[in-house]
């Protein structure tokens, strides 16, 4: 019998399995809330309070209720048109589309390559260049989810430089 390696599951599965769990918690543990009081950060346990329950938990929800088999799509959408993950998702794919499309035609490994060669001598420079300028897109201008496209361009040029595929993604 040959010894096989556990290899992580997809993050789908993963995310479906934890709102299956939490769906069958649902099922088993009683709702309540707890009582508490407005200026208080303290919450006791002794002012937990059980909730009368009309129903089970959906399956299926109708009219905008939460249930197991809308969760993806309540998770993309919910909040207002300024706080929706789906605006961020959109970014993403978006950019990481346009850069797929820029990365078939060449011409970012090949400036890339044209880098590495001008400034053989002084490779070290380049993480704490990278830092100082991602923190100034940070504080100056708000860079957060942008940082994610730039991965795209920065992997390929650490690789080149020597780094190991574990030591660029953390």
């Amino acid at each position: 019998m040959k010894n096989k390696q556990f290899t992580m599951p997809d993050a789908s599965i993963i995310l479906l399995s934890v709102a299956l769990i939490a769906y069958l918690a649902t099922l088993f543990i009683t709702p309540g809330m707890f009582n508490a009081q407005k200026d208080s950060h303290n919450v006791e346990l002794s002012q937990y309070q059980t909730v009368a329950v009309s129903e089970q938990t959906p399956l299926f929800a109708e009219g905008g209720e939460i249930g197991l088999a809308n969760v993806l799509f309540e998770g993309l959408v919910s909040g207002d048109k300024y706080g929706a993950t789906i605006g961020v998702m959109a970014f993403i794919l978006i950019t990481g589309g346009a850069f797929g499309i820029i990365m078939k035609t060449g011409a970012i490994n090949n400036g890339i390559m044209a880098l590495i060669n001008k400034t053989q001598r002084i490779e070290w420079l380049f993480l704490p260049l990278l830092f100082v300028l991602f923190s100034l897109g940070g504080a100056v201008f708000g860079m957060g989810e942008e940082a994610i496209a730039f991965c795209i361009v920065l992997l390929p040029i650490m690789k080149q430089l020597g780094y190991e595929t574990k030591e660029i993604t953390g």
